[in-house]
């Protein structure tokens, strides 16, 4: 395995965004499939899918922590409100050779 750090680019909505993600170099894509609006749209099922997702979120980081990845999980909503905080973040993960 490389030492160099692996990236995942979240959030794809469409095939140009996930092609210049390509073109960037991101080792891997996520992808939306769903509207952005859940919570008003489909009433009462929104909590438990997050929760769904925040359990599949767990169990990729530690796959990925096992096979050696160093792994940074940013959500676009943290890069919104708080990018200096996610900087940090970043920074640290790879200061950790």
């Amino acid at each position: 395995m490389s030492d160099a750090p692996h990236v995942k680019i979240c959030g794809i909505t469409n095939e140009d965004d996930a092609l210049l993600a390509v073109a960037l170099g991101a080792d891997a894509l996520g992808f939306v499939f769903a509207p952005s609006r859940r919570q008003s749209l489909w009433p009462g099922i929104a909590p438990s899918r997050e929760n769904a997702n925040d359990m599949r979120d767990a169990l990729v980081t530690q796959t990925l922590r096992g096979s050696g990845w160093r792994v940074i999980r940013i959500w676009e909503c943290e890069l919104a409100r708080r990018p200096e905080i996610c900087v940090r973040r970043i920074k640290r993960a790879l200061d950790k050779d």
